[in-house]
């Protein structure tokens, strides 16, 4: 049937009007059992643009070309693009297509819309510039992960899979700022490490973890993990030797360092370095180790001025006390020098001992059978077999007083003095001599009993003289 054409060239099977038609009112195209029902646009008797109802898939479709596949369809329960196709919205040129839309009403729960690209192929949506994909994010079929592009290549700048976040590639992080200038390979956060929880920095197994602080892309203050020698590590500068590190079993200041302890402005510094162990050589506790050839130093100092210290002197290893000079020296075979830097006995003083309260009841000093300095004993209680001294005149008259200096004037002084020779006393009161020691000595306070017999011998003597005198003077009268 032609409408204002005396030649039609289409036709079709049938034109139907009812009042109604599954309680809808209108106008339809009955194209019988077989037939497909045609309402479009043509050109020269060539369908062009048009939409038909293929009874075979039972969709609604959009055809724009004379191919039998549609540019569009609509079945009952899906809209379909089934070709590639470019589809614009708020614009009459589209640049950029996809391979297909889809939306249903719930997806594992979850109900929204979503690409589907099929089982090979990689849903995309983002941006494209003239056909060419420049930042877009797609899920990759391939390996199991969400990501995110910004340039045409295949390595994603940024991926998420079902157990973590990626950067694949050396990228720049900005939190805060539109021009980051610092990056790091990877950031990883897991809610289980080791029955830790919280987040780390993964590096791999030869990569470095870096936190910390950069300027203008240089990294300045920064902690790490070194995996070459398994130590957390803290740089203040750009070289690779670390200020602080701690590792499985120490902590360490590897180079020359300043510790501030309740000041921001330290003016003095450690030694080489604080070791504190649980156990070196049987003893628990801490030392200063100043390797094979430093000088350990404790002690204290003003304004960075060391003022009183303690120390293992190199030069002549001994231990010292130092206040204003060696004050103690202590050498490695135990004898003790007080004011004596090279002391040559256990106990090595130049100057005078005091002692304010010794063992003993006398007032002179003495040495029990231990060495130990004590105040002489002489309680009554204390002795035994006490007999007289004998024939003590006679032992005093063989005793040769002398005056003298000592040989060795910086140790015993340089004064004259008087006394015995021990070894010409020993032969004659050998209980007034000892011989402990390097050196014979002479106990002079034992004398005292000795001379005071003597003068008792002799002063029976006087008076036996007094007796005859008085005797032979009453005789001549």
């Amino acid at each position: 049937m032609g409408i204002n054409t005396g030649t039609p060239t289409t036709g079709f099977t049938g034109f139907a009007m009812k009042s109604n038609v599954n309680t809808y009112y209108g106008a339809y195209v009955d194209a019988g059992t077989t037939g497909i029902p045609f309402y479009g646009y043509a050109l020269n008797g060539l369908a062009t643009a048009y939409t038909t109802f293929h009874g075979g898939n039972n969709r609604f479709e959009y055809h724009h070309t004379t191919d039998v596949t549609p540019d569009f369809s609509i079945s009952n329960t899906q809209v379909l693009c089934p070709i590639q196709t470019f589809l614009g919205l708020g614009t009459t040129t589209p640049t950029t297509g996809f391979t297909g839309f889809a939306m249903k009403n719930n997806v594992n729960t979850f109900y929204g819309s979503y690409v589907d690209a099929g089982a090979t192929g990689i849903p995309f949506y983002g941006y494209a510039l003239n056909g060419v994909a420049t930042a877009y994010t797609t899920y990759h079929g391939g390996n199991n992960r969400f990501e995110y592009h910004h340039t045409t290549d295949v390595t994603p700048d940024f991926s998420i899979s079902n157990t973590q976040v990626l950067c694949p590639i050396q990228t720049f992080l900005g939190l805060g700022t539109t021009t980051p200038t610092t990056g790091f390979t990877g950031f990883a956060m897991k809610n289980n490490v080791n029955t830790f929880y919280g987040s780390y920095v993964d590096a791999g197994a030869t990569g470095i973890p870096f936190y910390g602080y950069a300027l203008n892309g240089v990294a300045t203050a920064y902690t790490t993990y070194n995996g070459q020698t398994s130590q957390f590590e803290y740089h203040h500068t750009t070289d690779l030797t670390p200020d602080f590190a701690v590792s499985n079993t120490q902590a360490l200041f590897p180079i020359q360092t300043f510790l501030g302890v309740g000041t921001s402005i330290p003016t003095t510094g450690s030694a080489t370095g604080l070791t504190i162990k649980n156990n070196v050589n049987s003893f628990y506790g801490m030392y200063v180790d100043a390797g094979a050839t430093g000088r350990p130093f404790y002690g204290y100092a003003l304004n960075g001025s060391a003022m009183a210290w303690s120390e293992l002197n190199g030069s002549n290893s001994n231990w010292e006390l130092n206040y204003g000079g060696a004050r103690l020296d202590v050498t490695s075979t135990g004898n003790l020098g007080v004011g004596v830097t090279i002391p040559s006995q256990k106990l090595d003083v130049a100057g005078t001992i005091h002692a304010s309260n010794l063992n003993g009841g006398a007032t002179t000093l003495s040495t029990d059978a231990s060495g130990n300095i004590i105040r002489t004993p002489s309680d009554a209680r204390l002795k035994n077999n006490a007999t007289p001294i004998d024939n003590a005149l006679s032992k005093v008259m063989q005793m040769k007083g002398l005056t003298y200096n000592f040989i060795d004037g910086k140790r015993f002084g340089t004064n004259r003095q008087m006394g015995f020779l021990a070894q010409d006393l020993e032969n004659i009161v050998p209980e007034a001599v000892s011989s402990g020691g390097e050196y014979k000595s002479v106990n002079y306070p034992v004398l005292t009993a000795l001379l005071t017999e003597a003068v008792k011998e002799q002063q029976k003597e006087i008076e036996l003289l007094k007796k005859k005198i008085e005797k032979m003077e009453s005789g001549k009268k």
